[in-house]
């Protein structure tokens, strides 16, 4: 709610901050911001001509939940954007090192002008009485309805969800279900949650902690709901979007809902780098570079776009350029796993196989998900015994019903076992494995190629 002692909106250059509707206007013109962009700015304009520090802007935007500082980053950078892309940096916004961000410019304020006193003709005490029964009367149905219809709060449920799928790690995306699950609990009619939901159940299928066949449809249901829900939602369009590429594999549907969620927000991050995700798995990788790009350009601190610009670059064979994408990441975000993991894949694809394992052991995935990525550094350095182990053991988890054949692709390939390594790639199709979208791309399987049935089965 607006506070009543707050303008109605804030003037500067040419800009107008409306409070009530929290929107950004420029001569007149919409500018599609973020609601926690719109706060960072609100932070600034309120405290202009004062230093704010990192510590306090980030209280003020995200209170009662912990963010890391590339949200904060990210806000800014897009602000500035918005802001600066006409006049010189610091126009608006001036970064005070190691102290904060200052707004500088000159703000004007539009208030509502105080309305004239009108005298009231007398009443006598048996009108004001009736008056004031019916008053009370009214407050007291509004209060009773309102006390029955006020939506629960579920936005702290959501935002940590969200916090948490930012960390792209198994554990993290097993807790982000469970609080979008709570949310939706509290308030079915969340879209947010229910977008949320399907993204983190997708993210789970694509770490191999889910199965696709069991946790996809739903993710699909999640999806449209949240659609239904919110038919102008960036995030629900991206949801429906992901869902199609990972679930269902029908890349132009996928196509057709990362277009509507970006006509719904074009400044978007998130849709930008689910988008990408969608290029690599069609072959297009200038086009998914081309995305990552302009998602860099609006969040240049992003780790996980950061780790997807280095995967571009992996799957394009150029190791020493992906390294370096990598190691920009992990100077931010000493503990990001994915960015660790695509170090890892790189420095053993140049040979650096020893900076390559500890690089694998600090991405924090369990034993069980990278023990093949292990055996395969291993048979690049002439000892074959770890594949041969993993593939083994596979096959005995096979034989007890717990993996299908899809588990033996890797160690298969790094072995030379031509037939297991095509019954590994079929079963990976009939089940819709998420390895399967970057299958045509992974240099490791390069191998599998010389096999005439591997173009077939694709």
């Amino acid at each position: 709610m607006t506070r009543p002692d707050l303008p109605v909106a804030y003037r500067f250059g040419p800009f107008r901050l409306d409070v009530r509707d929290r929107l950004l206007e420029s001569n007149g013109e919409r500018i599609a911001l973020t609601p926690k962009v719109i706060d960072t700015l609100f932070v600034l304009i309120e405290n202009r001509g004062q230093v704010v520090s990192k510590e306090d802007l980030m209280k003020s935007v995200w209170p009662d939940v912990t963010v890391v500082e590339s949200g904060l980053t990210r806000n800014l950078s897009v602000l500035r954007k918005a802001l600066e892309s006409d006049t010189a940096e610091g126009t608006y916004i001036e970064t005070i090192p190691k102290r904060g961000y200052r707004f500088v410019a000159s703000v004007d304020e539009d208030r509502i002008p105080d309305a004239p006193v009108i005298a009231s003709p007398k009443r006598s005490n048996i009108t004001w009485i009736v008056l004031t029964a019916v008053v009370i009367c009214v407050l007291a149905a509004f209060l009773l309805v309102a006390r029955k219809t006020r939506p629960t709060p579920v936005e702290p449920l959501v935002r940590i969800g969200d916090h948490l799928l930012y960390k792209l790690s198994p554990d993290a995306m097993s807790r982000a279900v469970a609080q979008f699950e709570q949310a939706i609990a509290a308030n079915p009619n969340s879209a947010g949650a229910h977008s949320g939901l399907s993204i983190a159940l997708l993210g789970l299928i694509e770490f191999g902690a889910r199965a696709n066949r069991q946790a996809g449809p739903v993710a699909l249901a999640a999806a449209r709901r949240a659609v239904a829900l919110d038919p102008n939602s960036c995030t629900a369009h991206s949801a429906l979007a992901l869902t199609h590429l990972v679930h269902r594999w029908d890349f132009a549907a996928a196509e057709s809902e990362f277009r509507k969620a970006l006509a719904a927000d074009p400044q978007s991050v998130q849709a930008r780098l689910l988008y990408a995700r969608l290029k690599i798995a069609t072959g297009k990788l200038p086009e998914a570079r081309l995305l990552v790009e302009e998602a860099l350009a609006l969040d240049p601190a992003s780790p996980p776009l950061g780790t997807e610009y280095c995967r571009v670059f992996y799957f394009l064979r150029d190791f020493q350029r992906a390294a370096a994408e990598c190691r920009k990441v992990l100077d931010r975000e000493p503990g990001f796993a994915l960015a660790h993991y695509y170090l890892a894949m790189t420095l053993g694809s140049s040979g650096q196989i020893e900076e390559a394992r500890n690089s694998l052991r600090q991405s924090g995935l369990r034993p069980e998900v990278i023990e093949a990525d292990q055996a395969w550094l291993s048979a690049l350095q002439g000892d074959p015994k770890p594949a041969e182990a993993v593939l083994e053991s596979r096959r005995q988890l096979m034989r007890q019903g717990k993996v299908d054949a899809t588990a033996k692709l890797l160690p298969a390939v790094i072995l030379g076992r031509a037939d297991e390594a095509y019954e590994a790639l079929s079963a990976a199709i009939a089940n819709r494995a998420p390895e399967c979208l970057s299958i045509p791309l992974e240099p490791r399987l390069d191998p599998l190629r010389k096999d005439p049935r591997y173009a077939a089965a694709l």
